[in-house]
């Protein structure tokens, strides 16, 4: 990930679950105009996300494998929470995220910004607080989640969960 200005932050609060989502899962390339097509992947899966039988809330999860990596693409799959036997798409599939410990970092500010919140997070908070990592094969990088915020103002509320460990 290219070094962006760094974003002004709260510290994160620390949580500890397991996930079950359905999703709609892509590979994309690290090239110019990655940025949208993530954009438009979260757009085509979220149309689907009324036909997930056993949905747990009203958020959008995006959960990204390989981002960090020095690879040539990473994966981002836009999902919805469910219940473990929950109905889904023919195209989504359904991923169990075995349960971690992660830092959740709430992002303020436009989407525009969400970059940069990832970005301080990551080269950021966690290595200061002695934390890396966690994500392996069957839990992603990061996962957000846009859902709507506790004040009722209308505006998305977007989090970031980070898996870690000391």
């Amino acid at each position: 990930m290219e070094r962006l200005q760094p974003a002004a932050m709260e510290a994160p609060r620390f949580e500890e679950r397991p996930w079950t989502f359905a999703g709609l899962r892509r590979r994309h390339a690290r090239k110019e105009g990655v940025w949208r097509a993530l954009d438009e992947h979260g757009c085509a899966a979220s149309d689907r996300f009324g036909k997930v039988a056993g949905r747990k809330d009203g958020a959008g999860y995006g959960l990204y494998y390989d981002l960090f990596a020095q690879r040539d693409g990473f994966e981002m799959i836009a999902a919805v929470a469910t219940d473990e036997a929950a109905g889904r798409p023919a195209a989504f599939e359904q991923l169990r995220v075995p349960t971690r410990r992660y830092a959740v970092f709430a992002h303020r500010g436009p989407v525009s910004r969400l970059r940069s919140t990832i970005w301080t997070a990551w080269y950021g908070w966690l290595p200061n607080l002695g934390l890396r990592s966690a994500g392996d094969s069957l839990t992603p990088d990061f996962i957000e989640v846009y859902g709507d915020d506790a004040g009722n103002t209308g505006r998305p509320a977007i989090e970031i969960w980070f898996p870690v460990r000391a």
